[in-house]
């Protein structure tokens, strides 16, 4: 399997992406780290690796 990288490109809010970045920074990651850890995980379990839920209220 080729090993090379490919550019992803996604568009988010700006201060969600700041704070996002800063959360990162925190924990001594990049974005990018963290977006693959995110990416490995999805691929090898086939499952996104947190809840996802509605609010009840809300529907």
């Amino acid at each position: 399997m080729d090993n090379a990288t490919v550019p992803v490109l996604f568009h988010m809010d700006a201060e969600l992406a700041s704070n996002f970045e800063k959360a990162c920074e925190e924990l001594g990651l990049t974005a990018p780290e963290v977006f693959t850890i995110f990416a490995t995980n999805v691929a090898r379990e086939r499952r996104i690796p947190f809840k996802i839920a509605v609010d009840p209220f809300y529907s």
